[in-house]
């Protein structure tokens, strides 16, 4: 399993934290992280998953602790 970090950061969130090269990506994805892991898991056949509050209804808009993971296949 593949754990993951900050993956509903949005663009302007990495700007205002000061993350090297957010700037120059402003006009990209609203969540890099999340679309990144999309591209990822495309490419390799993999999917990933929010990880939900627990009690709470998995929603991809507003959901958790912003962790994500990837199960890899045995």
């Amino acid at each position: 399993m593949v754990l993951c970090h900050d993956v509903e950061l949005t663009i302007g969130q990495m700007i205002a934290y000061g993350e090297p090269g957010a700037a120059n990506d402003a006009d990209g994805p609203e969540r890099p992280v999340a679309a990144a892991l999309d591209v990822y898991c495309k490419e390799t056949g993999l999917s990933w998953t929010r990880q939900a509050r627990p009690g709470s209804p998995p929603n991809p808009d507003r959901t958790f602790f912003g962790l994500g993971t990837i199960e890899i296949p045995a």
